[in-house]
């Protein structure tokens, strides 16, 4: 690990907070927002149905009241 610190110009507490939060995992809400990101529009387009419409919609409705 010194090395790669040395490389990258970290500091290894840096590399073991980062390796620490990695291991925790992702929040939910980032797997999300990054698969939703990635998604092409048909793909965004068969999430939806697989979700269900109205409930999109609702949730649509319920943000911008």
């Amino acid at each position: 690990m010194g090395q790669a610190c040395e490389l990258f110009d970290v500091t290894p507490a840096r590399v073991r907070a980062e390796l620490k939060a990695r291991e925790a995992g992702p929040e939910p809400m980032m797997n999300l927002v990054t698969a939703w990101d990635c998604a092409s529009e048909a793909e965004r387009a068969e999430a939806i149905q697989g979700i269900g419409v109205s409930i999109v919609w609702d949730v649509i409705a319920s943000i911008i009241k």
